[in-house]
């Protein structure tokens, strides 16, 4: 059996200690190294070379967010899984779009962080059941936006910030993918933002999208 090096990334020494207890009886996965911050997650990882990184998104000096945009770019076949206490999908959302594979909740069992690392390893994304991806609450007052949007748009929206490509957005609504992507075009125009994370924070901080 092929064993997969994995490093943890958490700001709580109990957290890190904790994972390695859960993988410390499988041979499948061996822990190479723990670290406390996404600088010092980058750095290991260019030393170590691991094939699964299990991150928190809240830490110092620099969050996961960030190296995770940074592994992606220098790591395009690393395993990224994020383990976090936010269940919200703003922060789902984001970590997907800076690169992650997975998304798990701090509370997890032993079973469900294995079945992520499998999936992961398959080349398969995993989202916890603690993540509902599909419970998005569109808000029916618009007050606190400062632009116009339409129900279409903020539909647009909904799917983006759950990772979904022109096609597949234009396959739910019945319209073409070309369409979705001019529905795209002036959302981002409207709200000032060039990129899909801007636009996700725009609809976190706007109350478009919540849990």
């Amino acid at each position: 059996m092929q064993q997969y090096k994995v490093i943890i990334a958490d700001d709580h020494q109990l957290i890190i200690d904790g994972i390695i207890s859960l993988l410390e009886n499988e041979n499948e996965f061996k822990i190479i190294a723990g670290v406390i911050n996404g600088k010092e997650l980058i750095e290991k990882t260019k030393l170590l070379i691991p094939d699964i990184v299990i991150t928190d998104i809240d830490m110092p000096i620099m969050s996961g967010e960030e190296a995770v945009k940074i592994l992606r770019k220098e790591f395009p076949d690393l395993k990224i899984l994020v383990l976090s206490m936010h269940k919200d999908l703003a922060k789902y959302a984001l970590m997907k779009v800076a690169g992650a594979n997975g998304f798990i909740h701090k509370n997890t069992d032993k079973e469900e962080l294995i079945f992520a690392l499998r999936q992961l390893i398959k080349g398969k994304e995993y989202v916890s059941s603690e993540i509902n991806t599909e419970n998005i609450v569109v808000k029916k007052e618009t007050s606190l936006m400062k632009v116009d949007l339409t129900k279409r748009e903020i539909e647009i929206i909904q799917y983006i910030a759950l990772g979904l490509s022109n096609n597949e957005i234009g396959t739910k609504l019945f319209i073409s993918a070309r369409t979705v992507d001019t529905h795209r075009t002036n959302i981002m125009r409207k709200i000032n933002v060039n990129n899909v994370a801007g636009l996700i924070r725009f609809a976190y901080t706007s109350k478009i999208i919540e849990n």
